[in-house]
């Protein structure tokens, strides 16, 4: 019990405010609203006339300020964990080119060329690259993003597919159609004349179906139509279709794990919540205040059967809890240990609890081995002659 993570220590440290969905919502109207600032300053600031304007240095400055302090808050409260984000690395870049644009490129770029000021509108561009942080505030565009990622493979493959019957489709055709004098009409040259020309029309098939094109390979034959027709079948109706429907179960599987790990983290603050009240109603049957329960002060509490019954427990099953806990027959059990031992014994075995049970009666096991091997090579150690006799002299004589 004592080496298992416990329920309670893991809420001991409450979570900093810039950890929580309040402080990101915070933030994401900053970066709305500067991102608002960018728009309004790129229609009315014109570095080429106007040159340097307090108005928007203060405002560029403000805002880079705004998030300094965000970034020094979140370094404070994660400390070493926190490069291990990429979402702060990536604000930390996105910061540092707005320090850089305004407290830096403003003033030594007002005497250089008109080079230097592209890079600096440049710049300036960049900023607005911080809407993306607003998609860690949002699930949905987050599923989105993390489905898109994850369904690459299947896309990669699927336009290798597409690619390879484009290719070779527009072989035949440029043979057949474009070059082979069967089809004299200038239409075809201009649609199949070519590998490129032939590819091109094939693409506009697999994005969607024309049938002006159709209509007009009609008159020469309806075997180039009916190609053109089945083609579209087989690229738009379905290997596109079926690289959509990878994505979306991507998407969708995506969004259970999710929703498992968001469900898994509320049931676990909902326990954390629970133990911190069990550890504080249990706080009060100890009066001397010494983090042990023992049987009298059990005895003298007036409230313990209304800790017991928020514990979800009765006597009996509190006195089995208590004995199991007093393995050293002291008649005292830790409060820490009596909460949470209240607390698993509400919620059935996993596998890794037996799983770590085994593997400490096999450390058990592997230590009494041990000694017993010791003891029995001790006791079959040849004793010393000598030393033997003069453990005889010493010893008195018989009275």
């Amino acid at each position: 019990m004592s080496s298992q993570r416990s329920v309670v220590s893991e809420y001991e440290k409450p979570k900093s405010w810039i950890q929580t969905k309040q402080a990101d919502i915070f933030f994401g109207m900053w970066i709305l609203l500067n991102a608002c600032v960018l728009a309004v300053e790129t229609d009315m600031r014109d570095d080429a006339k106007d040159g340097f304007q307090l108005v928007w240095f203060v405002l560029d400055s403000f805002f880079n300020m705004v998030f300094l302090v965000e970034i020094l808050m979140r370094t404070c409260a994660e400390k070493m964990g926190w490069l291990k984000s990429r979402w702060n690395v990536f604000d930390i870049v996105l910061v540092s080119l707005g320090v850089v644009d305004t407290w830096v490129l403003t003033f030594i770029g007002t005497d250089l060329d008109v080079r230097f000021v592209s890079m600096l509108r440049i710049l300036r561009l960049m900023r607005l690259l911080r809407l993306l942080r607003i998609f860690r505030m949002c699930k949905e565009l987050m599923l989105i993003i993390v489905g898109i990622a994850s369904a690459m493979r299947a896309m990669v493959w699927g336009l290798f597919i597409l690619g390879t019957t484009i290719f070779m489709c527009s072989l035949v055709l440029t043979r057949l159609v474009g070059k082979g004098g069967t089809f004299t009409d200038p239409i075809y040259y201009e649609y199949f004349g070519t590998m490129f020309r032939t590819a091109f029309t094939l693409l506009q098939f697999t994005m969607e179906f024309q049938p002006d094109i159709c209509r007009q390979t009609w008159g020469e034959g309806a075997a180039l139509t009916l190609f053109l027709i089945v083609y579209t079948c087989f690229t738009n109706l379905a290997t596109s279709n079926i690289i959509g429907s990878v994505i979306g179960d991507t998407i969708m599987k995506i969004s259970g794990d999710m929703t498992a790990a968001v469900q898994a983290k509320a049931e676990l603050e909902k326990e954390g919540e629970r133990a911190n009240e069990l550890q504080e109603k249990f706080a009060m049957v100890d009066t001397d205040g010494d983090g042990f329960l023992d049987v009298q002060e059990v005895a003298q509490s007036a409230c313990f059967e209304q800790v017991l019954d928020l514990a979800g427990l009765d006597m009996n099953g509190a006195s089995e809890l208590f004995e199991v806990l007093d393995a050293h027959m002291s008649g005292q059990a830790l409060v820490t240990q009596f909460v949470e031992a209240a607390m698993w014994v509400q919620k059935p075995p996993q596998a890794k609890h037996l799983l770590q049970l085994e593997c400490r009666l096999a450390a058990i096991d592997l230590k009494l081995t041990d000694s017993m091997t010791q003891v029995l090579t001790a006791l079959h150690r040849p004793h010393d002659p000598a030393s033997h006799g003069r453990h005889c002299q010493q010893e008195p004589a018989p009275t």
